[in-house]
């Protein structure tokens, strides 16, 4: 999975280059929004915050779902446009 294919709704991790240059984030995971006006950007809500930031695309990568720790961000998403709710 590259870095392009990166949709709103994904989880993702700092990635080593990501951890070595925004290192108060580093293990933490989040969810990704949606882009960032830099092209090179994404917008990413980090778990346990309550606004949205936006990072560099090579500084996250995407991981499984199930490898969440059971938190969901389905609120999340709503609030700032993502997914539309699940029926």
């Amino acid at each position: 999975m590259t870095q392009t294919d990166l949709k709103p709704g994904d989880r993702f991790e700092l990635t080593q280059l990501g951890a070595e240059r925004c290192s108060k984030f580093e293990g933490r995971t989040g969810t990704v929004l949606g882009s960032a006006r830099n092209c090179n950007g994404v917008r990413v809500l980090l778990d346990g915050t309550k606004g949205a930031r936006s990072l560099h695309r090579t500084y996250i990568k995407q991981i499984a779902n199930n490898d969440l720790n059971g938190s969901s961000s389905d609120l999340n998403l709503k609030m700032y446009g993502g997914l539309p709710p699940k029926s």
